[in-house]
């Protein structure tokens, strides 16, 4: 994947801000069976207007890690084979959502999650993201989802 794919790829992710609404405050309380250290095993975008497209990074050679801390603290990893991997971290919460809210590192803004916990399976579902699926340079709408485990 090239660096330019790549780089959509995180900037596509950062708008998630402003596509969170409601009243969920990132400061708000945590999920003490969320805290941990967790790998993802799929990493998907699925296209808004046609959800048989999308694009599956870790069958790319991609990888994430996602660190929650009980102090609500979060920690993230992005990277894809012959990038050098990107790092951010901030806050989270998870009152009904669980909700990223980035304060440092190359990612901005807010990411809101649907998550269910099965066990040492964490599945997010339902971050508004935007993809470039067509490679015509502009992003279309989507949705990003990770499936991921407790190391």
């Amino acid at each position: 994947m090239s660096r330019h794919v790549f780089r959509l790829l995180v900037l596509a992710l950062l708008p998630l801000a402003a596509s969170c609404g409601g009243d969920e405050e990132a400061t708000g309380p945590i999920s003490n069976d969320l805290i941990g250290s967790w790998d993802a095993t799929t990493i998907e975008i699925v296209s808004v207007a046609s959800p048989d497209l999308n694009v599956e990074l870790l069958a790319l050679g991609g990888h994430s890690r996602l660190v929650l801390e009980a102090n609500a603290d979060f920690g993230l990893s992005v990277g894809v084979p012959g990038e050098p991997t990107e790092f951010a971290g901030g806050v989270w919460s998870s009152t009904n959502f669980l909700i990223l809210t980035f304060d440092s590192g190359e990612i901005e803004g807010t990411w809101r999650f649907d998550y269910g916990l099965n066990g040492d399976n964490l599945r997010l579902t339902g971050a508004t993201a935007g993809w470039d699926f067509d490679g015509d340079e502009v992003e279309d709408p989507a949705i990003f989802n990770l499936t991921m485990v407790r190391l």
